[in-house]
């Protein structure tokens, strides 16, 4: 089969089911049902309404991936964006905004390479990217700009693979400051050592993170560009903020649960030192649903938790984490930042100048957080290397697509 070093590599048949939620594909009438109504979901797919409601004149892109809403809404203001997944977009932004609209309708497409796979079709999966090439010489779009690089992302893949043979340049841009994990090989991630193969260019948040993509030969210079950051506009906030902390999880994804218990280990010894020192303490998932089993089992129950992200930023004055982007988007609103290593080889490449960088929570966190009650010490300033935000994104983008022109000319 053309994709069975998936199964190989990432999840047996079993795990895969798991990773997409098919472990109980319904069967019968229960199964004619289901793909009836995936039928549907793909007749009244944005794809074919978009043809007709939206300004064909523009020229179009294709964007695909996640924190991409606020950079989607400034690209519309020149191109006709066509969506594979954005998150922040409802139906009727996509059917009627003149310059926004969906390229197919993820979720039937992703279920339906996932089951291809479990049944080792290939013929079901070309049908697929037969399909996506349709709708992308229909678009004609000058690039797709994408942050999902997982090999185990069965839909990308082929989606990639189909822009390739219409002669489309795909550029992956980093998902957040962390120039993403294909930059070091840690348990699982090895495997990501497989995605550049899919990639014509690689653009970046800064100029800090391209530099360690080029270092280590992952793309050349010329072919790399700093894009900016491509989420909405950060200020320094000058509302009223609660001396108090926020841990913000990371998105982990560990070989075997004694990590998972490691880690939620640490979190709850960081919770006890906050308790001692009668600090208030809540913990953010960075995927709820996925770290579910793992919070129920090894998180103390005492411990808040919340979704709501972007609130609490502004809300608590101390955000702690390992590795995450919020780090440094805490840092750009001027919160007190705190990094804790939990693993320095998995942190080496991810140490930002304006944070705290704790190896020792045992001994060293609660001094500081002291002194951070107190007054003693004044939140860090960013690094302008590690935080670039352009005046104007859609110009920003447009300098980028120059450089892309020079190896694809006749992109339309």
């Amino acid at each position: 089969m053309k994709y069975d070093y998936i199964l190989r590599e990432w999840a047996d048949k079993e795990n895969l089911k798991k990773i997409y939620g098919l472990e109980n594909m319904p069967k019968g009438a229960a199964g004619f049902w289901r793909r009836l109504k995936r039928v549907r979901e793909e007749v009244f797919s944005v794809a074919d309404l978009s043809k007709m409601v939206v300004d064909r004149k523009a020229e179009s892109v294709v964007v695909h991936g996640w924190k991409l809403g606020y950079l989607c809404r400034m690209l519309a203001g020149q191109y006709h964006v066509f969506s594979v997944s954005v998150d922040g977009f409802g139906w009727k932004e996509y059917c009627f905004d003149r310059r926004l609209s969906m390229l197919c309708h993820l979720r039937a497409y992703t279920e339906d390479a996932v089951l291809a796979v479990l049944d080792d079709d290939d013929r079901r999966l070309e049908k697929i990217k037969q399909k996506l090439k349709k709708y992308l010489t229909k678009a004609r779009p000058k690039l797709i700009l994408t942050t999902s690089f997982r090999p185990a992302h069965i839909f990308d893949i082929i989606l990639y693979e189909a822009a390739r043979e219409c002669s489309i340049p795909v550029v992956l841009l980093e998902h957040g400051f962390l120039a993403n994990p294909l930059i070091y090989e840690y348990g699982w991630r090895k495997h990501t050592i497989l995605a550049p193969k899919w990639f014509d260019f690689y653009w970046f948040w800064n100029e800090n993170n391209r530099k360690i993509y080029t270092e280590i030969q992952k793309t050349e210079e010329e072919r790399s560009f700093v894009l900016g950051y491509p989420l909405k506009p950060f200020e320094q906030y000058s509302g009223e903020r609660n001396m108090s902390v926020l841990f913000v999880g990371d998105g982990f994804v560990f070989e075997d649960e004694i990590d998972y218990s490691k880690y939620y280990k640490m979190i709850n010894e960081i919770y006890m030192i906050c308790r001692r020192v009668g600090i208030p303490f809540k913990f953010k998932a960075h995927s709820p649903g996925k770290e579910a089993e793992y919070i129920k089992k090894y998180l103390l129950p005492e411990i808040e938790q919340t979704n709501d992200f972007y609130g609490e930023l502004r809300k608590n004055y101390i955000i702690m984490g390992v590795r995450t982007s919020a780090l440094v988007e805490a840092g750009a609103i001027g919160n007190y930042v705190i990094q804790i290593v939990f693993d320095r080889e998995y942190i080496k490449h991810f140490v930002w100048g304006h944070t705290w960088l704790i190896d020792d929570y045992d001994s060293e966190l609660e001094p500081l957080i002291l002194e951070i009650m107190q007054g003693a010490v004044q939140p860090k300033k960013m690094l302008l290397n590690e935080f670039y935000q352009p005046d104007d994104l859609l110009e920003q983008f447009n300098e980028g697509l120059k450089q892309i022109e020079q190896y694809y000319p006749n992109i339309t």
